[in-house]
């Protein structure tokens, strides 16, 4: 849940509404070393109207939000806070729309074959082309959600029978035919039945073992500025470091200073005290830190937390 604030016309009105990425025209990016900032553009015709005048309708909410009536059941989910405005309908407004016969709902038609249950009861997932279909719930899910160590089946279905390889981020229990995420690899608890992910925790000879998750690397990655262990437990503080030393210890190489992407040091001082940025990245020159090119104009004014240029000059974003 996030809340949100929006001004029509000299209406303010405070709400928390349900966050669906891709369903609500948010923008903005999930930033490494910061909170996940996105934000509502609102259509140019979106306005509340006095609830005193001719057929309206009457939000229940606490928020005294009254909307057009031919607003009603028309699929739009950014009238009402909590929806109610498409709850309760006989029919939907327009061809853009999809009804939710049980529900007694209005979907944008959009949401339609998307694989989530947007009417509640899955009527809008009813009869669409279906990548892998969980027996145990009827349930529908990507391709690239089967095999990759995380169960989307009630039952963990989509992570049996998977003869061949797992995603990048899972364990493949060979014996068992089965996938399971990685972070469970050498727990000290056992996850496949045959316990393949708590054997062969010990690197051998020559190798360095990583911490979290446990994996073998040769003893050559070690030390050499490339975070080649996830947790980047290959490059810590008794590294002799012939790139840049983070104030963490770590090590990283030279060509990841100041270039705004990834924050590579725990506490991003890779990004500070930089006097330009490499290629595409923006340069805050009162902080005096690089920042990815793509938070220029993205609403958040902590990118630049002291000068704030990321955020000037910026165009408006409207959907007519």
């Amino acid at each position: 849940m996030k809340k949100l604030k929006f001004t029509m016309g000299l209406i303010v009105c405070f709400w928390t509404i349900n966050v669906i990425q891709g369903k609500f025209g948010f923008h903005g990016n999930a930033k490494q070393g910061h909170k996940t900032e996105r934000r509502m553009v609102l259509p140019a015709n979106y306005l509340a109207i006095p609830c005193d005048g001719e057929n309206v309708f009457k939000c229940s909410d606490e928020s005294d939000l009254c909307i057009p009536e031919d607003k009603r059941c028309d699929g739009s989910n950014f009238q009402c806070p909590n929806s109610e405005d498409e709850q309760d309908c006989d029919s939907c407004k327009g061809e853009d729309m999809f009804y939710c016969s049980t529900k007694r709902k209005c979907i944008s038609a959009t949401w339609r074959c998307d694989y989530d249950n947007d009417c509640g009861d899955n009527e809008d997932e009813e009869g669409c082309p279906c990548d892998f279909r969980c027996d145990a719930d009827d349930r529908c899910i990507r391709q690239n959600r089967v095999c990759d160590g995380w169960q989307s089946c009630s039952d963990g279905q989509d992570e049996k029978n998977c003869s061949e390889s797992c995603s990048e981020y899972a364990f493949h229990c060979v014996s068992d035919r089965m996938c399971v995420s990685m972070y469970k690899r050498c727990d000290s608890e056992i996850d496949c039945p045959s316990g393949e992910d708590e054997e062969k925790c010990q690197c051998e000879e020559g190798q360095h073992k990583c911490g979290f998750p446990v994996q073998c690397i040769p003893e050559s990655k070690k030390c050499d500025g490339i975070n080649d262990c996830q947790d980047g437990s290959d490059e810590e503080l008794f590294c002799p470091c012939s790139g840049y030393q983070c104030a963490s210890g770590n090590c990283i190489s030279e060509e990841g200073r100041c270039d705004g992407n990834g924050y590579q040091c725990s506490n991003n001082d890779d990004s500070l005290n930089c006097d330009s940025c490499k290629e595409d990245a923006f340069y805050c020159p009162k902080d005096r830190k690089c920042i990815r090119a793509s938070f220029r104009c993205d609403g958040d004014p902590g990118d630049c937390p002291i000068g704030k240029e990321d955020e000037e000059n910026c165009p408006v974003d409207v959907i007519n």
